[in-house]
């Protein structure tokens, strides 16, 4: 697209001005534009029309030009970025992993700067308003807000599988945004780290270091046979020799570049090991669709996944969807009441869970009862004494202490109906089959040791 110099304005306005045109000056702003976005796609596009947004504002003197000019310090792509967000307006929606564009129409924002303006100008002045009451510049706001994006992106690829990560990745190569290319990274890293979790990391990283020790031996040998080469004066300007070295530097070089690979792979797995560790524990225990995996499961993990979860699941929360970390977070802290569960279940069966319920049940009316009964005024009005109640100490003594022991009950009562639950689920059905299994074995050899021992008491 082009547009007139400053020294061309008034020879268009006198144009424009005998063909009876009665268009303001903004309509030398960039004409509407239907076609494609400039060369290079979506983010080049929108750097394009970043810089020619700019240069229209100046030219037609717009209120907007003093804060394009304070955020001259972010620079043309972070700027670009900001007018796409800004065109695209309600047309983005925001996915698991991604950024889902609609396309606008022929008369969309993206295709006249003019009506972009407005829109613009507003996100200017939110961005310049934050960032003075901040203390900070425009340029490091919007690095914070971008910072802030790319860890709430790493955070929701928490639980995915490789499978659906490939997916986030797809979408990205196919609908861009400004920060596409990060998030890619970030994708393939969160792909990579997650292929090395499954897998067995110990072994891995002995074979990386094993590797690297072998091919720095391959270089030196390598290296010692293109020196023996030199050294045979009668071979030294041979076809044959020329080759062969030449052959023994590619060599060379191919074994530095595997060594360099490895060896980053291992200090990448170094790094990262508490994340591979996390992952590993998230992907092979508490992933899937029941809980069965998380029985293998160390206790280490049960105080370290939770802090773990918990920092993702703040990351991304009101940027993505934490749905799917919640339930893993969740399926990790009620691990300990059904292992507690299941222990009570191999060594007294189900049948106790209820018989624990109702009891807490009966326990909690009667001492609510008794708790009314001490109300204040409650005895003489049972007595049909209405008169001032006389203060006694003891009786709201036995109110208070009756008063905690009714909520440690009604904490019991909760505990109960939450093992229940347990019990009854789905989720847990493989568990609870296994320690049913494990009360009837223990039932028959304690049946059958008790029948030994009458036997053995009847023949003395």
């Amino acid at each position: 697209m082009t547009t007139p110099a400053p020294a061309e304005l008034p020879k268009a306005r006198t144009l424009r001005k005998r063909s009876g045109s009665a268009s303001p000056d903004v309509g030398l702003g960039p004409a509407p534009r239907t076609g494609p976005p400039a060369p290079g796609g979506i983010v080049a596009g929108a750097e394009h029309w970043g810089l020619e947004l700019a240069q229209w504002a100046q030219r037609a003197d717009h209120p907007g030009v003093g804060l394009v000019a304070a955020l001259g310090g972010m620079g043309i792509t972070r700027l670009g970025g900001m007018i796409w967000r800004t065109g695209q307006g309600a047309d983005v929606t925001s996915e698991t992993g991604a950024e889902s564009m609609k396309a606008s129409g022929p008369s969309g924002p993206r295709t006249n700067a003019a009506r972009l303006m407005p829109q613009l100008h507003s996100e200017f002045a939110r961005l310049a308003v934050e960032a003075r009451d901040r203390g900070i510049t425009a340029a490091e706001l919007e690095a914070e807000r971008r910072d802030l994006e790319l860890r709430a992106f790493g955070a929701s690829l928490t639980g995915l599988d490789a499978q659906e990560i490939e997916s986030v990745i797809r979408g990205l190569e196919k609908t861009p945004d400004a920060l596409s290319e990060q998030k890619l990274e970030i994708a393939r890293r969160s792909a990579h780290l997650q292929s090395i979790a499954v897998g067995d990391v110990p072994g891995y990283l002995s074979e990386l270091d094993q590797s690297v020790a072998d091919l720095r031996d391959r270089q030196d040998q390598a290296r010692d046979e293109k020196n023996d080469l030199l050294l045979q004066t009668r071979a030294l300007f041979s076809p044959s020799a020329q080759r062969t070295r030449e052959e023994q530097r590619r060599l060379i070089d191919d074994f530095a570049a595997l060594e360099k690979a490895h060896a980053e792979e291992a200090e990448l797995i170094r790094r990262n090991i508490k994340e591979i560790d996390m992952l590993r524990a998230l992907f092979l225990c508490v992933a899937g669709p029941d809980a069965a995996g998380l029985q293998k499961m160390g206790n280490g993990y049960l105080e370290g996944l939770p802090a773990f979860l918990g920092t993702r699941i703040e990351q991304a929360r009101g940027r993505y969807d934490v749905s799917r970390m919640e339930a893993l977070l969740a399926r990790v802290e009620r691990e300990p009441l059904a292992r507690e569960t299941l222990a009570a279940i191999r060594a007294r069966g189900p049948e106790r869970l209820y018989e624990s319920r109702d009891v807490f049940q009966q326990t909690l009316a009667r001492k609510e009862s008794t708790l009314h009964s001490l109300e204040p005024g409650y005895l003489e009005r049972l007595l049909g004494s209405w008169g001032p109640r006389t203060e006694d100490p003891e009786r709201d003594a036995v109110r208070h202490g009756l008063a905690a022991e009714i909520e440690q009950v009604r904490a019991d009562l909760d505990k109960a109906a939450q093992r229940i639950a347990l019990y009854e689920s789905d989720e847990y059905r493989s568990r609870v089959a296994q320690a049913l299994r494990a009360h009837e074995t223990l039932s028959t050899a304690n049946a059958r040791l008790d029948q030994i021992q009458q036997t053995a008491r009847a023949m003395r």
